[in-house]
């Protein structure tokens, strides 16, 4: 926590932005704790480690999901989802194809590694440790994930933002039409809604959270493995997802305005450092 406390408060300060810009706080968050056990200070093996993959994945993505503001984006049409859905569908098929065609040059488990991999380029670093955990990619092969979804990704977003200085030239050759995305960004702007948390804000956070990331839990205990892959903890991130897309349509959803994806991130963080 004190780590995670530490990059937080560096990424602040204005000298340390173009360490941030090409090495983002999740990597930081993974491998100061492991440096740290590396030369002693924090021990190689704990119970504590064991309990924070079981009991803070589950809420974290509860809380996380709290925000999923499905009704905007539906009322955005087909053409929008349609960009989400194919993008999504570009991982899920190009995965499988790169593991078959470069298979034969890796270890047996690179599939659970891939895994993890496409968890993150569909959903961000909090999806990454859901699929990574769901199919039991090891600690030592997710790390090395984390390192090729850094190099890739920012190595990818580079490409990205220096295209994006030709964007009107390239909107106009392609014939494009921006309202669309206009649209997105204002319906999805959550920030205007933010008001401070209260104590029984805080408290209804997580008694959310624990409790519904529990009862997920018990809920995947009691459904059968399928083969190696759906084990009973990817039952029960099935179940969280479930859970929390249908309590972003209730009331609780305004949680998030007092706070509640920090919660679910700062669990989301002390898991990742538990891993490192």
């Amino acid at each position: 926590v004190f780590l995670i406390g530490l990059i937080y408060f560096a990424k602040t300060r204005s000298k340390f932005n173009k360490l941030f810009k090409y090495l983002p706080p999740v990597i930081w968050v993974y491998f100061l704790p492991m440096l740290s056990t590396s030369i002693g200070i924090i021990p190689n093996d704990s119970i504590l480690y064991g309990w924070t993959t079981k009991h803070l994945l589950p809420p974290a993505l509860i809380l996380l999901l709290l925000s999923s503001n499905i009704s905007a984006m539906t009322s955005l049409g087909p053409k929008a989802i349609g960009t989400m859905l194919f993008g999504t569908l570009g991982i899920i098929i190009g995965g499988p194809i790169a593991l078959l065609v470069f298979g034969g040059f890796l270890p047996e488990d690179a599939w659970m590694g891939l895994g993890a991999l496409s968890g993150s380029w569909i959903g961000g670093s909090a999806n990454m440790v859901a699929v990574g955990k769901s199919i039991g990619t090891s600690e030592d092969l997710f790390g090395n994930m984390i390192v090729i979804d850094t190099l890739v990704g920012y190595g990818w977003m580079g490409i990205v933002i220096f295209i994006s200085g030709h964007q009107k030239t390239i909107d106009k050759w392609n014939n494009a039409d921006t309202d669309i995305i206009k649209s997105l960004n204002i319906k999805m702007n959550l920030t205007a809604k933010k008001i401070p948390t209260s104590f029984n804000d805080l408290l209804t956070i997580i008694v959310v959270g624990l409790t519904f990331g529990y009862l997920s839990l018990k809920l995947g205990q009691w459904l059968p493995n399928v083969g190696s892959i759906l084990t009973s903890f990817g039952w029960t991130i099935i179940i969280v997802s479930a859970i929390g897309i249908c309590l972003s349509f209730t009331k609780l959803s305004e949680l998030d305005n007092v706070g509640a994806s920090h919660v679910g991130n700062i669990f989301l963080y002390i898991l990742l450092g538990t891993i490192g």
